[in-house]
């Protein structure tokens, strides 16, 4: 694959890794992919397993096909570099190279084996199918004395006792 960069904000870029990778709750907290595509000045970030989140930024600049790296340590990178400046985003054969000012950063690509293709979500298996909800019953008998399974009695003034009428 022959080199290709593209320049982008860096303040967006961490907006939209905000939004696309979560935070890693342990130290040792295992790689979350993300795929980064460009096409007519639009850079998509997406979730690479599953596609769930992803976010678009405006950019600039040349990429060819999709590229795979793990999100949490590009959200670090960006979260680290100040939000106003542009970086230069160049996919290499074997990794990302991060660009800003005078600082280079390098990024090992997950998708060297072919990457992670998106699948549909999976189906959870406690699922057992359609919930089947009994019919009314139309064909019940109705008693003539059936009553309320509770007191539906209302006080009423000449019901009370005599002594309470004083």
């Amino acid at each position: 694959m022959a080199n290709s960069s593209m320049l982008v904000n860096a303040g967006e870029m961490a907006a939209a890794l905000a939004i696309v990778v979560p935070k890693a709750r342990a130290k040792t907290a295992k790689p979350y992919p993300v795929t980064i595509t460009y096409a007519k000045s639009v850079a998509a970030i997406t979730e690479a397993q599953y596609g769930l989140r992803s976010q678009q930024l405006s950019a600039t600049g040349k990429w060819a096909g999709r590229m795979q790296v793990d999100g949490r340590r590009l959200r670090k990178v960006f979260e680290a570099l100040p939000a106003d400046g542009q970086v230069e985003l160049t996919a290499a054969a074997s990794e990302l190279v991060i660009v800003a000012g005078k600082t280079q950063i390098r990024m090992p690509r997950l998708d060297l084996d072919g990457g992670i293709e998106q699948v549909p979500i999976p189906r959870d298996p406690r699922h057992q199918g359609k919930v089947e909800v009994p019919p009314d019953p139309v064909g019940k008998r109705v008693e003539l004395a059936d009553t309320w399974t509770f007191s539906a009695r209302v006080p009423m003034p000449q019901h009370r006792d005599p002594e309470d009428k004083k």
